[in-house]
């Protein structure tokens, strides 16, 4: 009976070349979490704050413009007695009032005189309605720029964390050579931009990576002068005395 033969292996599939990259760094993924919660949570304050204030003024219309028709708050606003404008309005009805019973009493209940009155009254009930309403919106102001300040700090934090881990990567990339080979200068000219490319959408690093193939480039030809003047070291002659 013949032997018979091995079993024969699967070939062995080539391991992929380390790619250049950042995005799963540590530090940039525990960075970048902890801005995400910072943004939201500024958010959140911000929109409590807009909610006390737009309670405390009390107008409905000015609330669905800004938490929007159906934020739960709204119902609730309309309703309350002790907001800036149920107070203006209550101190304005008994105004009004009072007035009447001097009119009636002096017989002027009829008369051009009531009438101007009572249009005084109105217009000092609308100018404390709208010094309310300027003061409500200044306080929405003064949130939206905080919210705005938390937001350019998030982009901020954001950024710097792309680019530290973006440095580590790099650094990890000219040492142990990751990522594919970049192109060769031409004589005496700049190196092309070339591989590695910035990922899309984030062109803010985009020049971070050319920062890269151009240190690679430069890595390689100083690698290369240096052989060639160990060369040439090993190739001089040695000048010694004729016997």
């Amino acid at each position: 009976m013949a032997p018979q033969a091995p079993p024969q292996q699967p070939p062995q599939q080539a391991q992929p070349p380390m790619q250049f990259g950042y995005q799963d760094d540590p530090f940039l993924v525990q960075g970048r979490a902890a801005a995400e919660a910072s943004l939201a949570g500024a958010k959140g304050r911000g929109l409590e704050a807009k909610r006390r204030l737009l309670i405390q003024l009390g107008n409905p219309e000015l609330a669905k413009q800004i938490l929007g028709a159906n934020d739960p708050t709204i119902a609730a606003m309309a309703n309350d007695p002790m907001s800036t404008y149920a107070q203006i309005k209550k101190g304005y009805e008994g105004n009004v009032l009072q007035a009447d019973e001097g009119y009636s009493a002096n017989n002027l209940f009829y008369g051009t005189t009531r009438g101007k009155g009572l249009a005084d009254l109105a217009n000092q009930r609308q100018m404390q309605e709208a010094g309310a309403l300027q003061a409500a919106q200044g306080g929405i102001e003064g949130i939206n720029e905080n919210l705005a300040g938390a937001e350019a700090a998030y982009r901020e934090a954001l950024l710097s964390g792309e680019q530290g881990a973006y440095q580590r990567a790099q650094d990890r990339a000219l040492e142990f050579g990751i990522g594919p080979e970049p192109p060769q200068a031409p004589p005496g000219g700049e190196p092309p931009p070339g591989p590695p490319q910035a990922p899309p959408g984030q062109p803010h690093v985009q020049k971070l990576y050319q920062n890269v193939a151009r240190q690679h480039v430069q890595r390689r030809q100083q690698r290369g002068h240096r052989q060639r003047q160990g060369g040439h070291r090993q190739a001089r002659p040695r000048h010694g005395r004729q016997p």
